[in-house]
Order: C-alpha cells, then structure tokens, then sequence
C-alpha cells in the first residue's frame, strides 16, 4: 500500500531582510506577516538565519536590494513583500534585476495563488535542493538527453548525487521479505519462473533495507546489467514507491528530478510513473514500461522483462478516463512539457513493454523533450508551471 512520504520538518523556512535604519518596521511587519500566515495557513513559520535555508524571502522594509542582490547565490527566488509599502517596492527592483540577468522570480500573488500553495511550492525547491539520489550503476548510454552533466545539475539544484556500486547490497545472499514475497506470489504470473521471482524479491529486499540505513531521497537504478545475473529491478522499483521512495529506471537523472519534484509538491495521491513515450498521434499519446506502482493499477500481473524475455516485469492497467498531467524535463533544466490530458486506454501489454497507457492531452505534442516521460494522477499542471518558475 503505498504510503506517501511526509517531509519531517512540515515548517516554512522564511530569510527576513530588512535595512539598518528600519530594524522598528521590520518588528512590525513581521509580526504583522506571522499572524497572517498562521491564520491563512495553520502552516507553522521558522525565520532562519542563512539565506539557503529559506524557502523564500520576507522583505520587511524598504532598501534592502544591495542586500539581496550581494548574497544572489544563496538567495531563494521566491519573494514576498506586504504591498503598499516601500519593501514591495524594493521587491519590484529586485524582480528587474533578475529579469536582466535572465532569471525568473515567483512573488506572492494573493490573485493568482492563496500563500498556502505559494509557500508550498518555494518550499518545495529547498527540500529538492537538500535531497539525494542515490544512482545503482552507470548511466544508460542510450539516454543520450537525459543524462545532464553535474554542471548543468548544480546550476540550478543543490541536489547531491551518490553513484553506489551494485555489489554494496550483497542482494542474493538474503532472504526476500516475507511481505515482499507475499505480495509478488499472490499475483498471477505468466512465463515466469518461481527461481526468477525469487531473485526479484530479494534484489527488492535488499534495496528496501539499504534504502532503512541510507535514507536516500531517490534512487535511480542501471538495472540492464543485471540481467546478466538473471534479476531485473522492475518489480524493486514498484516496492521503493510504495515504501514513499521515488525510484527511476535506467539512471534517468532528468525522470529522477521530474518525479522528485511531484513528490515534493505533493500534486498527487498516486505515485509518478516513467514510461516510454512509444507513439504520438496528435494529441494522443501512448507510454509503456516494463515497472509502474502496484497502487498506480488494476488487475496487476508479473510477466516477463521485454527486452530480456525473462526475469519480472510487472503489467496491469491504469483506470480508463483517469484524468493525468505528463511532465518532462530537458537535460539543461531549462525547458519542460507540461500537458494535462486522461487515460483513454491502458492494459497489459504482450508485445512490448508491459504496462502500457494511451493518455488523450488537451495539446498536441510536436517536439518531445525526450524519450521518458512522467504520468502523474490527477490535473497539476498549472503546481508544475508555477515550481518551474523557480528555476527556469
């Protein structure tokens, strides 16, 4: 059952500026600001004192742009300032200047967000910002744009990544949880081995143990290599979402980064999937992948991995009219397609990757990002939009 996983520090971190001669305004908005919030929100609200701990920036009085502009680096870019005084005019010079430096700002905007959904989404970068993806493997070398360099990464995410070999997990030497095994045996299986099961649910047990000690944000697997040791991770990778971990296929950093941010602006109740985008007809598109959540879908089955034959994959089929959005990242960060749409077939599919959905969008798409893209349940474009702002 999946289980989303909740931040343990559910605060907004807020970096309060203000000038030197306005240390009395700065007393009063502030404690102005604070009763709002609480009251809007019933968000609990940490002022703190390092800029790169914040989620956004109060600005409490006017004169404070050298301020901001002389720590731009640590700076969040999410802005708030109490209109009708001078720090909201301050905050409209600091919006022009990162305008000529080519970077976006988001301010609260009480006619086009409530400070709740404003306040979540700022808050949602810092948490991206802290996280770690902890990457099994080597990079897919067929991913030829959706393997962003580290510098490309760092420019816009303070995220860490932690390559980790696969032998660390030391997988079938153990016994799989006896949950795990359970879950996977209940279901009906087609051309699968009881050997191949096996070694999937161990391959499973372990990450989920390594993942209790290691306590990664993310883990993205380069599971072809495995297949030579008769094991595949799909069936790892639905058990890591429903454990509230997000999990990604073929060491796609991009998917990684896309499915990060779903989970941490909470858009939906359901896990993200990554899939292949296998067709395009006008506004219809169709995705498969050989992994989803078990919770994603019904009538849940193993099969066989595609491209190998053998090992486990897991199949079934999303609720036909399900409304989704799917989103994907370029592998610069600057760029996304963010297109809200529904379901209008899925199954089980025989003949290629195993789960497959065709998804009718509100647009058409002509020019794919790349190949992955992520269905998340329910429409969120408009959460998507406004996070990209932050960084785009």
């Amino acid at each position: 059952m999946f289980e989303r996983r909740v931040p343990k520090d559910l605060s907004i971190h807020v970096y309060v500026l203000s000038s030197v001669i306005g240390a009395d305004e700065k007393r009063v908005q502030w404690n102005r600001f604070v009763k709002f919030f609480t009251d809007q929100t019933q968000i609990e609200l940490k002022e703190v004192e390092e800029p790169d701990a914040a989620d956004f920036v109060f600005l409490a009085t006017g004169g404070v742009e050298h301020l901001y502009i002389s720590e731009f680096e640590r700076m969040p870019r999410a802005l708030y300032a109490p209109k009708g005084t001078n720090a909201f005019a301050a905050m409209n010079e600091i919006i022009g200047y990162l305008g000529n430096q080519g970077k976006s700002v988001l301010y609260y905007d009480e006619k086009q967000y409530s400070l709740q959904e404003f306040s979540q989404i700022a808050r949602a970068k810092r948490l991206i910002d802290e996280s770690k993806i902890c990457l099994f493997g080597t990079p897919a070398p067929w991913l030829v744009a959706s393997t962003p360099t580290r510098e490309a990464l760092q420019s816009r995410f303070r995220t860490t990544l932690e390559f980790v070999d696969w032998d660390i997990l030391k997988w079938s030497e153990g016994k799989p949880l006896q949950y795990i095994e359970g879950i996977w045996t209940a279901l009906s299986t087609s051309y699968v081995t009881k050997r191949d099961l096996y070694r999937a649910c161990q391959l499973s047990s372990a990450m989920i143990k390594w993942s209790q000690t290691s306590h990664p944000d993310a883990i993205s697997v380069g599971c072809f290599p495995l297949l030579e040791e008769h094991v595949s991770a799909c069936l790892a990778v639905s058990d890591l979402f429903e454990e509230g971990i997000v999990a990604a296929c073929e060491n796609d950093i991009c998917s990684t980064m896309a499915m990060l941010m779903v989970d941490y602006l909470m858009l939906s109740d359901r896990p993200p999937w990554m899939a292949n985008l296998v067709d395009i007809d006008g506004t219809d598109i169709t995705l498969q992948h050989c992994t989803v959540a078990r919770s994603c879908i019904i009538k849940a089955e193993v099969l066989t991995h595609f491209e190998s034959s053998a090992n486990c994959a897991i199949g079934g089929s999303f609720q036909v009219n399900t409304p989704v959005t799917i989103f994907r990242l370029n592998d610069t960060f600057d760029r996304a397609f963010i297109a809200e749409g529904r379901i209008i077939k899925s199954g089980s599919n025989y003949y290629g990757c195993r789960t497959s959905a065709t998804i009718r969008l509100n647009e058409p798409m002509t020019t794919p990002l790349g190949n992955h893209h992520i269905l998340i349940a329910g429409h969120c474009a408009r959460a998507l939009r406004i996070f990209c702002k932050l960084f785009m």
